[in-house]
């Protein structure tokens, strides 16, 4: 049975359906599973490390044991297959789930899209809809973006960990600044901006100030990069190195 059966069900439009307090665990499961290979599907790319993203996923957040994850991926597949529409799924979370529970879905999705190293429009397209669809804010959807990305930087960065302990404690040469927050349009931030990248017009100025995370600076030393971190942190904007 779908998930959009399912829903028929809960909701009385069949004669011997289930009620809410009844609809089973693995119904929300499927649902949520389904929503992951939604956006593991968004980019038209098959990515093993976005199945294997989806996966873990799965086990973490849905708790789902091993043994009885393929054959929810399975179905979940299925379903996207069968499927014109993530209301079903988007609904069904909403009647079972918490804000919390919701906004470690959302963590989930952002979670697979970043797996294979690249966001890809489509996938953060269908990720604002879904969460919007099951009731978060922009905040909470800039949050679990963030949140995730560092999961991914961090998986990333301990699988490529040279074997040396030695050579993990070297200090990288150079850093990246990535703004990460900056609140409303800021006119201080797009000064501080323009006149350090004075290459750049005015409208990608205005871009680095939406959308976080976003990358400002690529592979400067610690030094400069420490100064324009500090310059930024005094304008609002939150401001990382990496």
């Amino acid at each position: 049975m779908s998930v959009f059966n399912r829903l028929q069900a809960i909701f009385g439009e069949t004669p011997d359906s289930a009620t809410p307090e009844t609809s089973a665990q693995s119904d929300i499961d499927l649902a949520c599973a389904a929503l992951l290979v939604e956006i593991a599907r968004a980019d038209y790319a098959d990515d093993p490390r976005e199945t294997k993203a989806t996966f873990t996923a799965i086990r973490k957040v849905l708790k789902v044991p091993e043994t009885d994850i393929a054959k929810l991926l399975s179905e979940a597949n299925t379903e996207v297959k069968e499927g014109t529409s993530v209301f079903p799924q988007t609904s069904l979370i909403n009647e079972h789930c918490s804000r919390e529970q919701k906004y470690d879905i959302l963590v989930a999705m952002w979670q697979v899209a970043f797996a294979d190293g690249n966001l890809d429009k489509y996938e953060e397209h269908l990720i604002r809809r879904i969460a919007g669809l099951i009731h978060l804010d922009h905040s909470e959807f800039i949050q679990a973006k963030i949140e995730a990305k560092s999961y991914n930087s961090e998986i990333a960065h301990n699988a490529s960990e040279p074997e040396s302990a030695s050579k993990s404690l070297v200090k990288p040469e150079t850093v990246n600044v990535i703004i990460t927050d900056c609140g409303p349009i800021n006119h201080n931030a797009a000064k501080v901006l323009q006149e350090l990248k004075q290459a750049s017009s005015y409208f990608e100025i205005l871009d680095l100030l939406r959308d976080f995370p976003k990358v400002a600076f690529e592979k400067l030393p610690h030094e400069d990069a420490e100064k324009i971190k500090a310059h930024l942190e005094a304008t609002g904007c939150t401001v990382e190195l990496h």
